[in-house]
This record gives C-alpha cells, structure tokens and sequence, in this order.
C-alpha cells in the first residue's frame, strides 16, 4: 500500500499535470487519521457534487512539505 511506502522513505514525489510537467519532491510531516473521512467528502463535494462514494476503507490524511520543484522549465525551488 503507497501510504506505507511514503511513511517509511519519509517523502513522496508528485506529479503536476500541467503544461510543463512539474514534480514535486516532499518530505512527509505527519499522518493522521482524525478528520480523514470527512476530508475526502468535502473534497469529493467540491469536485463531483456529492459525498465519496468509493470504498469504505480506513483513511489517512499524509502532510508533506514541498521540498524541491522541478519541471521541464527546469529546476523551480
């Protein structure tokens, strides 16, 4: 399972999809499972119109902290 993974190398990259494809280095700040469920409702409201309708699996909230911007630009922060 990713979560696992992020929290046992402490970090994470993500991938921006935008016009210069922008990758994201982070290091992992925290993890919390408080405040999980309705974090996925309201982001599912805002987004489709209507509470998370996917599996009813036990959520984590994964705090990262940019630490590193790239993009085909080149390097940003």
């Amino acid at each position: 399972m990713w979560p696992r993974r992020v929290q046992r190398q402490r970090g994470a990259t993500l991938l921006v999809i935008d016009p210069v494809d922008t990758h994201v280095d982070a290091d992992l700040v925290g993890v919390r499972r408080e405040g999980a469920r309705e974090h996925i409702d309201t982001l599912s409201e805002r987004y489709l119109g209507h509470p998370y309708r996917g599996p009813d699996e036990d959520r984590l909230i994964l705090d990262l902290r940019p630490a590193r911007i790239r993009s085909s630009l080149g390097r940003l922060g």
